[in-house]
């Protein structure tokens, strides 16, 4: 790539340094690790297209050293307060500007980073996360692969599957005619598209009455043309647009839209949310579960989870947390898990992502 274009990038980035050895790590950073990147990325691919699995390790070995170089710096400027987290912000930021000469030709680096929908996890990015297929041609289709085949995108995967699996494994086991089960920020409903898609549903003889929120008017388009075929005399679906921060704030006002729920689930928002929205919202779906019925909400575990290709590539910026900030967030707030509730934990194969589960005791109801 020209020379200039990356010194312009480095420009824009200097005014924010704080000292001249910021300013060296910057431009080594930009000038040799990224360059090299663009650089490389364009090399292996002219030389071994003709032997794609070639290719493929090439490519991937290039971005994961990428971004580890981007880490590497982020930890050497690393220091407490505003000016420094804007830097980094910025320096991120440039890095994708830059390299969008190559990952332009990715559709799916391009949706992830670029957000049409507004924010991070949009219905359709997660929709080709799970569908797990390459959309783009070319050099395209190896830096698709990639992003595909990374830790954190497999995890996602494995979290809808172990979602379905505490679905079915609920739905079998209870003993009520009737399921109701809410989906707050449901996307495009793929967990319960996955559910009724391996006729899981056929295997419970009574009515499943299931409701679908999200904020975003397309997703849940998507949901109701893919649910529809399912509808039936014993199968009901209802969707609803609504935010989660909307939600915990009029919590009284959504407890009487929704009514009471036997199963309510969440997966992935949770990790977006700051603690007092997310406190907010747990004490919600806690208290609108029927007796015996169940929360069940995903986190990713940062101790474990590799969040560092998301971050530097598609700009996926979560709040960080792990096992015991959850449940220290939970002892903070007063939220009286042992009395009222049973708390059980479930990790998905790979062990990075877990789900906290809380049934409300049957017997949970007289003692509110």
């Amino acid at each position: 790539m020209e020379r200039s274009i990356m010194e312009v990038a480095i420009n824009s980035i200097m005014e924010l340094t704080e000292n001249s050895k910021q300013r060296e790590l910057v431009a080594g950073f930009f000038l040799k690790d990224v360059v090299g990147f663009i650089e490389g990325i364009k090399q292996v691919y002219k030389k071994y297209k003709m032997r794609p699995k070639y290719l493929q390790r090439q490519i991937n070995e290039r971005c994961d050293h990428v971004v580890f170089k981007g880490r590497e710096l982020e930890k050497k400027i690393e220091r407490k307060g505003l000016k420094t987290r804007l830097l980094i912000k910025e320096i991120k930021r440039k890095f994708r500007e830059v390299i969008k000469e190559v990952t332009k030709h990715s559709c799916i680096m391009k949706w992830a980073s670029e957000k049409p929908r507004g924010y991070p996890g949009d219905f359709k990015m997660l929709e080709m996360m799970y569908d797990n297929r390459i959309l783009s041609k070319g050099i395209g289709q190896y830096l698709d692969n990639y992003l595909l085949s990374v830790d954190s995108v497999v995890s996602v995967r494995h979290r809808r599957d172990k979602m379905v699996e505490i679905m079915r494994d609920f739905v079998n086991k209870t003993k009520k005619p009737r399921i109701e089960m809410l989906d707050i920020g449901c996307g495009g409903a793929r967990i319960l598209r996955t559910y009724f898609e391996k006729g899981f549903h056929k295997e419970y003889s009574g009515m499943l009455n299931c409701t679908n929120v999200d904020q975003d008017d397309l997703a849940l388009d998507y949901a109701r043309r893919y649910l529809g075929k399912y509808r039936n005399r014993k199968v009901r679906f209802g969707f609803k647009k609504e935010s989660i921060r909307n939600i915990s704030n009029k919590k009284e006002h959504f407890a009487s839209v929704f009514g009471k729920k036997d199963l309510i689930y969440n997966i992935g928002v949770a990790d977006y949310l700051p603690s007092n929205i997310l406190i907010e919202f747990i004490i919600f779906c806690m208290g609108i579960l029927n007796p015996g019925g169940k929360f069940v909400v995903s986190y990713k575990d940062f101790d474990i989870w590799n969040f560092v290709s998301p971050d530097w590539f598609c700009n996926w910026v979560f709040v960080h947390r792990n096992l015991h900030d959850i449940l220290c967030l939970l002892r903070d707030n007063n939220i009286d898990v042992d009395r009222k509730y049973k708390l059980e934990l479930q990790w998905i194969k790979t062990e990075d992502i877990f789900y906290l589960i809380l049934t409300k005791k049957v017997k949970a109801h007289k003692l509110l």
